[in-house]
């Protein structure tokens, strides 16, 4: 990185920081905004305090009551499979037995048998259960074998369950959808749902049990059983904390915290955009800045303003006393944020690629920011059912990793624990797997892809701010080493001239700083510019006419950069545009037919900006800015923002910057439109005075203006170029002549001037006689009667009644239109 990347990226930084000082209220408004949240937090804190709940102790609770919903056992069954086999159906008997109950008992030989019946009979409501053995029977007669897989099969919804859970009996889970911090369902002695005991489970897998144990064992075992009652009781848990504020907010701070930096994201976004939109990035591209200079800019703009929010809340968070988070580590939630800061910045940066108008990506982009939140509600919603896999890869969207982590960071801080360095890779509970250490990585890779898309989608749909790359241009090896920096000699690269009546001999003592060859630009097929070879010299003004759509703009719009020539070439101080644009534009001026100016800095700061940009220090260039100043009589409007100023002052602004910096070439578009006759006479002094040892190409609707500054004039029709040459060289070419106005006196003979004037000029025609004017057109050949002619109307002037007359030659309007 040399000396001018570090001044350009220095300088642009001092550019937007000062912008953002304009907009002062705009920054503090999203300061607060993001402080709400944690504000509203530390009011709730004062209002609750942190309880100790428990201890908690539980009675024994025995296994074999049945369930309280059966009323009549006699309206219940029990269902067996398989029903053919004699040992089965002597085990189920003393199941029965077991349970001390007059249920029914019912067999069947298969299992989808069972199935058909519950699907199909009405009785099937009235089922407790089915015990399945499935032991590998063969024959009626088999014995029962010592190693004995049987399953038991309930209803999926729990009847004793006021409000069914979806999830049925949680078979699959080791652990709860959602683990608390406290006992589960502490108010139920028995454990609560899934209800093993008090849906009959765990009295049937108690009685199947201890038949087949009676099955096997001598009469000294019957006796234990006999003398053997089993109870079940839960586990005591201690006193804990409870913190009443994080249990209640629990589920709406992760959605808070997005909240809380949306409005910064929003902000990145509308930045970005709205500087492609006023094509203020296209116009810096254009004077010399690097792309990734300017996107570094951005990120190094809104980076500080992240860090300040995240400082700010992290000391509302632990530097009060009475601290929101009292057992976490204030650096640890500095550095999780300042990852989550970063990844969100590359998020807006991503999206602002695929815009071009400042409200639609506001409206589009506040929109996909919260929708890439939404997968946090099914993962929270699921959480013990998904995998770590799953949960990692949700977390390429930075707002599930945001959300997780808080998720994590709640469950930590309420259990006493808190998020330390020395736990990052220690689980929050002993059945989740998901630690804090990924969601680091996450936030870190998904600020790497977020870059990623921003590059590519930046580099291949560029908008109008640069040339489009090809989709596989990161394979070329000239994208990451660069082509080439030829610098071609003027005899190399010049064009050679048209050989043709409407275009003038080239001047040979001069050196092209612009040198155009066959140049064509299509769009969609359709020609805009065709054929168009020109050479630009040094120390010359070339003035390019032509009617609106003949193809002037898109050619300095090809020579700027902005557009991919279709075919051809073009040469800029030896660099060709194909090759070297980066390196033409080290010495570029350009001023566009539409002043692209940043409302929120003065004049003094425009030029400050891009002479810094150039590398030209603002001491060295002070003296030709003032000068410039002062023929445009802007000094007063110096300190003056430009969004203040009229159009005229921004169009003299365009003009300085364009010659500001030290630039070789300068490109004008249309330079004094709109302004007054004063201005346009000043503007022309300028150029006049700066255009030696500069290349300068402009284009103008102002044939005066052509007449005056143009060393050479091109006239482009519909995309070619039809002549080229001096002022004199054309009207010559395609002037009709001279012109001689009269002012006639009342009395005045017009049959006797024709007769006089047609005496002297055979040819001459009458062009108009209207009101008190009198005019002629006179023919070139006959330009050595001119001073005969003259003298006799001078002398018989009031004769004839004419008050007086004046000659002309053809003008530059009536070359154009011809």
């Amino acid at each position: 990185m040399n000396w001018l990347t570090v001044n350009q990226l220095a300088v642009l930084l001092w550019k937007n920081f000062t912008l953002k000082k304009r907009r002062l209220i705009s920054s503090v408004t999203e300061v607060l905004a993001a402080l709400l949240f944690v504000v509203m937090l530390l009011i709730f804190r004062t209002l609750t305090g942190i309880d100790v709940a428990g201890p908690y102790h539980f009675k024994p609770q025995p296994i074999s009551t049945m369930p309280s919903f059966i009323k009549d056992a006699k309206e219940w069954e029990l269902i067996y499979i398989p029903s053919d086999i004699d040992v089965v159906t002597e085990i189920i008997e003393n199941v029965k037995k077991n349970l001390n109950t007059t249920l029914k008992v019912r067999g069947f030989p298969s299992e989808a048998e069972f199935e058909n019946y519950s699907l199909l009979g009405f009785a099937s409501q009235k089922v407790l259960g089915a015990i399945v053995f499935d032991c590998g029977f063969k024959n009626k007669n088999d014995a029962l074998p010592l190693q004995i897989k049987y399953h038991l099969r309930f209803i999926g919804v729990q009847r004793t369950i006021w409000w069914p859970d979806k999830t049925g009996w949680k078979t699959t889970f080791l652990f709860p959808n959602h683990p608390s911090i406290q006992p589960r369902n502490p108010d139920f002695h028995d454990g609560g749902s899934p209800g093993y005991i008090r849906e009959g489970f765990l009295a049937v897998q108690h009685a199947v049990d201890k038949s087949i144990m009676l099955y096997h064992e001598t009469s000294a075992g019957k006796k234990l059983f006999d003398e053997t009652n089993i109870l079940i009781q839960r586990f005591p848990y201690p006193a804990h904390p409870q913190d009443k504020l994080l249990w209640i907010s629990s589920p709406f701070i992760p959605l808070m915290f997005i909240i809380m930096f949306s409005s910064i994201v929003l902000s990145i976004t509308r930045s970005i955009v709205f500087e492609k939109e006023k094509r203020l990035k296209e116009y810096q591209l254009i004077i010399g800045l690097r792309n990734w200079i300017i996107w570094a800019g951005y990120f190094f703009t809104f980076f500080p303003l992240y860090v300040i929010i995240i400082l700010l809340i992290c000391a509302l968070l632990f530097i009060v006393e009475e601290p929101i988070l009292r057992y976490s580590d204030c650096s640890f939630i500095f550095v999780f944020l300042t990852c989550y800061a970063i990844a969100s910045i590359c998020f807006a940066f991503m999206v602002s690629t695929f815009f071009n108008k400042t409200h639609l990506a506001a409206s589009a982009g506040n929109l996909l920011f919260f929708a890439s939140f939404f997968p946090y509600n099914f993962i929270s919603e699921h959480y013990g059912m998904l995998g770590l896999t799953t949960k990692v890869t949700a977390c390429l969207s930075a707002n599930v990793a945001l959300a997780l982590g808080i998720n994590i960071l709640i469950k930590l801080e309420i259990q006493e624990i808190g998020v330390k360095w020395h736990n990052l890779w220690t689980p929050a509970n002993l059945e989740d797997n998901f630690i804090f250490g990924y969601m680091f990585g996450m936030l870190l890779l998904d600020a790497l892809l977020y870059s990623l898309v921003t590059w590519y989608v930046e580099a291949v749909f560029p908008g109008q701010c640069d040339v489009p790359q090809p989709w596989y241009f990161f394979l070329m090896r000239s994208y990451w080493f660069g082509k080439p920096k030829i610098q071609k000699t003027a005899e190399e690269t010049k064009c050679f001239p048209i050989v043709h009546n409407c275009f003038e001999a080239e001047p040979t003592n001069l050196v092209a700083g612009i040198q155009i060859k066959r140049l064509y630009k299509e769009f969609r097929n359709k020609p805009a510019v065709s054929n168009l070879s020109l050479n630009v010299y040094e120390g010359q003004i070339t003035v390019l006419l032509g009617h609106n759509g003949a193809g002037k703009s898109t050619t300095l719009s090809v020579l700027t950069g902005r557009f991919p020539a279709t075919r051809g070439e073009a040469y800029i101080n030896g660099y060709s545009i194909s090759d070297n644009m980066i390196e033409i534009r080290k010495d570029l001026g350009f001023c566009p037919q539409y002043d692209l100016l940043f409302d929120d800095l003065t004049l003094s700061e425009h030029l400050f900006f891009y002479c810094m940009v150039k590398g030209i220090p603002e001491d060295i260039n002070c003296v030709e800015v003032e000068h410039m100043l002062s023929m445009f009589n802007l000094k007063d409007n110096y300190h003056a923002l430009s969004g203040s100023v009229s159009g005229g002052v921004r169009r003299k602004l365009s003009i300085i910057m364009a010659l500001t910096g030290g630039s070789k070439v300068v490109i004008l578009d249309e330079p004094s439109s709109g302004m007054d006759p004063m201005s346009r006479r000043a503007t022309w002094d300028i150029l006049q005075h700066y255009k030696f040892n500069r290349t300068i190409l402009l284009t103008t609707h102002y044939m005066d203006e052509a007449d005056i500054l143009g060393d050479r004039i091109a006239i482009m029709v519909r995309g070619t170029l039809h002549c080229c040459g001096s002022s004199v060289f054309l009207k010559q070419i395609y002037g009709a002549g001279y012109r001689i106005v009269m002012e006639k006196e009342p009395y005045c003979d017009v049959n006797n001037i024709i007769a006089m004037i047609q005496h002297h000029i055979p040819d001459a025609v009458l062009e108009n006689d209207l009101g008190s004017e009198l005019s002629f057109i006179l023919s070139k050949k006959y330009v050595s009667r001119f001073e005969a002619l003259f003298t006799e109307l001078e002398i018989k002037r009031k004769t004839l009644g004419i008050a007086n007359f004046g000659a002309s030659i053809t003008t530059m309007e009536e070359v154009f239109l011809k």
